[in-house]
């Protein structure tokens, strides 16, 4: 009778230990919007953001600066468009360097009547982002259509 207790115990702790060697290895653990370890700013909060308008009496701004010992990576960007007193709005935005380097480019387009709303907008996430080099100023230009944009733009601080 001993036997058979002593395996009715080892039965039941070998499933307990694997049932929670299961749990263990099928949790998940904290989400990061941006990679871990060292190349991650060593600021408190290494997350950027940025929102306003590039409009038709200013058709480009600098948005965002790296600072001089950090590199800023640009991870999302949402742009829309509101309608000048056309029904067609056709706008190219580009994001660029200080230093002019083009990091991207999007088109966006949008159709609608005098009355109507439009609601044309890019929003996109970039898996490995866009990089601005240390100490250089992110920079967006619309083109001279008669539309104006309203941007957002997120990403993080890291270590070059």
């Amino acid at each position: 009778m001993n036997i058979d207790r002593y395996h009715l115990t080892m039965t039941l702790t070998l499933a307990a230990l694997v049932g929670f060697g299961a749990a263990h290895l099928l949790s998940s653990g904290d989400a990061v919007a941006y990679p871990s370890g060292a190349a991650v700013s060593y600021g408190a909060d290494p997350v950027v953001s940025a929102g306003g308008v590039i409009d038709l009496s200013s058709p480009a701004t600098a948005v965002l600066t790296a600072p001089s010992d950090q590199a800023l990576i640009v991870t999302d960007v949402v742009l829309t468009l509101t309608r000048g007193g056309s029904t067609v709005c056709d706008q190219t935005v580009t994001l660029a360097t200080g230093s002019g380097d083009v990091i991207a480019q999007f088109s966006v387009v949008g159709h609608g009547s005098i009355n109507g709303n439009m609601a044309p907008y890019v929003a996109h996430a970039f898996s490995s982002g866009l990089p601005v080099p240390p100490g250089e100023t992110l920079d967006l230009t619309a083109g001279t259509s008669n539309c104006d944009v309203y941007y957002t733009l997120s990403g993080y601080y890291a270590q070059p």
